[in-house]
């Protein structure tokens, strides 16, 4: 596979940011997907990097970053809705900025919870409501465990004029099916959600009351298959919603 690390500026200008270009390794279509890593990774979780490698095996333009946080070292001053929109912004001029043999036509965008929360409201903006074809989300951040305060943006921002596709543990602490069915429908997201059984928010298995323990082996290999699992959902997702593209590149 081939793959180019990459450096950019965030939108506002402020700061260089690093990420892994992955090129197609199918006939190339004119598509790309931003992948975006949650709060405790970076962009090479295996969450991002498998999602990105599975999308050039379809022939799709892939690229992947770390937000500017992770240079910086903690989450301190970083406003995901602000420096996060910012860093997005600035992956999404450098597609933009490919010579007209590679400029994509259709991009999408996928996060996992902080960068799923990023990825939702770009697509929201109006500036970029047109621009963004499908978001897929990686255990969407409604809440903290235990809370009922938001950690979603203030309303006013219009629904999305794309597809959604929500990937989310059955026994997700920070929004469970019911939550996040009801945002959706009030938001006017249209949204498809998928449900990994007694599986948390990074799909680690959590064992319901009176089941016996995994061993630590056992939840080590089962998380893995989780995270399988939701990267072959999401890549179904993507080739059904890349499926009308007709202008492959040779």
């Amino acid at each position: 596979m081939e793959t180019n690390e990459v450096t950019f500026l965030s939108g506002d200008g402020q700061t260089e940011l690093q990420g892994v270009w992955h090129l197609p390794v199918v006939q190339a279509t004119n598509g790309a997907i931003i992948v975006l890593h949650g709060s405790s990774n970076t962009k090479d979780s295996p969450l991002s990097e498998g999602m990105c490698r599975k999308a050039a095996q379809i022939g799709l333009t892939a690229l992947r970053f770390d937000f500017r946080y992770v240079r910086k070292g903690g989450l301190a001053g970083f406003n995901l809705y602000k420096e996060g929109i910012e860093d997005l912004i600035g992956a999404y001029n450098f597609i933009q900025s490919f010579g007209r043999e590679m400029k994509p036509k259709r991009i999408y965008l996928a996060g996992k919870s902080l960068g799923g929360l990023v990825a939702l409201t770009l697509a929201q903006k109006e500036e970029y409501r047109d621009k963004i074809r499908g978001v897929i989300v990686f255990g969407l951040a409604l809440h903290q465990p235990c809370q009922t305060k938001t950690l979603l943006p203030p309303p006013g921002l219009a629904a999305p004029d794309c597809e959604v596709f929500i990937i989310q543990g059955e026994l997700d602490p920070f929004g469970n099916l019911d939550e996040i069915s009801e945002y959706c429908l009030e938001a006017a997201i249209p949204v498809d959600i998928f449900s990994i059984e007694e599986a948390g928010h990074s799909y680690e298995p959590i064992q319901r009351p009176g089941k016996p323990a995994l061993e630590p082996g056992e939840q080590e290999k089962a998380q893995q298959e989780n995270i399988e699992t939701a990267l072959t959902q999401a890549i179904n997702w993507l080739k059904e919603a890349d499926s009308d593209r007709d202008n492959f590149r040779i």
